[in-house]
């Protein structure tokens, strides 16, 4: 069996050891959900876009699309499946932007894939974070990984186009998922960051607390 004092040491460094691991909870928590944020940016990020204005009623501007093969992509797909690819014009303007109607801007747009043909589907169902009024707000398709799309695009109303309006390509992700990942990453870390002071000073006192036993197992063993 153990001494009185070996077993005192034994539970001071098993109290110190939780101390300092609840410690460096915090940071690690805290990375992890920095990572989840850029994550989450990364599958609300468009994939082309450019200025509305640059479209000339006349002429066609080109957009190049590439569906993403990197690895955060790929954890994107395993978590929220693969998304739809939606053209549309919209507002910049941040956490919620308005999509425009398609038709009154007279947006047209065709395309190939991977040389052959695209099949672009007029569509109203919109990615998260945007809302439109209208029924029609643009083109979606599909495109699997690595696939090169090249869509011609022009807007036979240019005068009725917003000075914010950026025509975009955006990946429309399973709305669900997308909903309760934002929703519960938001709360999580609003709740882990009300506790973490809570966690840390926890730490700080197992610490103080294994440094005593540890200290009085060191006395009874002189």
């Amino acid at each position: 069996m153990l001494s009185e004092s070996r077993a005192r040491a034994v539970v001071a460094v098993a109290i110190g050891v939780a101390g300092a691991l609840s410690i460096v909870l915090v940071p690690y928590e805290r990375h992890w959900y920095a990572s989840q944020r850029r994550d989450l940016e990364r599958a609300l990020a468009p994939l082309a876009r450019v200025s509305a204005r640059e479209l000339q009623p006349d002429r066609e501007r080109e957009l190049r699309v590439i569906a993403p093969t990197d690895r955060q992509w790929r954890q994107l797909v395993k978590h929220l499946g693969t998304p739809a690819l939606v053209l549309l014009v919209a507002s910049d303007a941040g956490t919620q932007s308005e999509a425009y109607s398609a038709p009154e801007l007279g947006l047209v747009a065709h395309g190939t894939r991977n040389g052959g043909p695209l099949d672009l589907q007029v569509t109203s169902n919109l990615p998260d974070r945007y809302s439109s009024e209208s029924g029609r707000v643009g083109y979606e398709f599909t495109a699997a990984a690595g696939d090169v799309v090249e869509l011609s695009v022009r807007m036979t109303l240019t005068g009725a186009v917003p000075g914010d309006a950026v025509v975009m390509v955006l990946p429309r992700w399973n709305q669900a998922e997308m909903g309760l990942w934002g929703e519960g990453l938001g709360m999580g870390q609003g709740f882990f960051e009300l506790a973490a002071p809570i966690i840390i000073g926890l730490g700080v006192l197992l610490m103080f607390v294994g440094f005593v036993v540890a200290r009085r197992a060191l006395k009874s063993a002189m």
